[in-house]
């Protein structure tokens, strides 16, 4: 007799268990931007003191980038590179990518700059709009993100 309640106090115990875990897993899935990969290209713009910075070619690209978030020994780059000096950032995931890494920072990152070392930071825009979260931005197909500069 003891078994049964023992069995339905377990049996629920699971089943809150189970909705919480699954609970859990929407969220962090909600991070998922695509399973399958994504080749986009978002464009980054630098202007100092009204003068186009060049971004140079091949950021990324090459066996010294190896060991860096998103590095694919097969292709020798990593997943989020350049290949002209025309601003385009080359978004080439070929499996899963995250909210996370598409953050506009983790450019600054491979390419080993800051946005601080430009100067002084006058105004950065995001297709157009104002922002100052822009290294928390999570790059986009066709994103154009302007930073003047003083």
């Amino acid at each position: 007799m003891k078994k049964i309640p023992t069995l339905i106090i377990s049996g629920f115990i699971l089943l809150v268990a189970g909705t919480f875990l699954a609970g859990s897993i929407r969220a962090k899935s909600s991070t998922i931007v695509s399973k399958e990969g994504l080749h986009w290209h978002p464009r980054l713009e630098i202007v100092i003191r009204g003068e186009h910075y060049e971004i140079p070619a091949d950021i990324g690209i090459g066996l010294h980038y190896a060991g860096m978030q998103t590095y694919s020994p097969s292709m020798r780059m990593t997943a989020m590179h350049t290949h002209e000096p025309d601003g385009i950032i080359h978004l080439e995931f070929s499996g899963r990518a995250t909210k996370d890494d598409l953050r506009l920072k983790n450019f600054f990152t491979i390419w080993g700059k800051s946005p601080d070392e430009f100067g002084l930071l006058a105004s950065v825009t995001i297709n157009g709009k104002a922002t100052d979260r822009f290294l928390e931005h999570s790059l986009r197909d066709g994103d154009i993100i302007v930073m003047n500069y003083e």
